[in-house]
């Protein structure tokens, strides 16, 4: 999912900018998200709490967070990478970065 995401967010870099225009999600002035969108984030959310419930994902962390810390990775990585980077490779280094941290196992 973080792969696809970061190949999206390279072919479509206008994305990423379009979401930092938007209010901060305690805006009253925050738009709703189309039922596409919608759809998406409860997918998304549900395969997160899916992988908590089943003990693979920290289950003291906010289920919420994890799409935000995702896709701010992404973001950033994909503002400050080389032009000529990859996005396919870029998002399999973030999602083990994410999924598997910085220490050695």
């Amino acid at each position: 999912m973080i792969v696809e995401m970061a190949v999206i967010a390279g072919r479509y870099p206008l994305l990423s900018v379009g979401t930092d225009l938007q209010p901060l999600p305690s805006s009253p002035r925050r738009p709703t998200p189309p039922p596409a969108t919608r759809a998406m984030q409860r997918a998304i959310l549900d395969l997160i709490e899916r992988g908590q419930r089943d003990g693979s994902l920290r289950a003291h962390i906010p289920a919420e967070l994890f799409p935000q810390v995702i896709v701010g990775a992404l973001r950033l990585t994909q503002r400050f990478a080389r032009s000529n980077s990859d996005p396919r490779a870029l998002g399999e280094h973030i999602a083990d970065l994410l999924l598997d941290g910085f220490t050695t196992r």
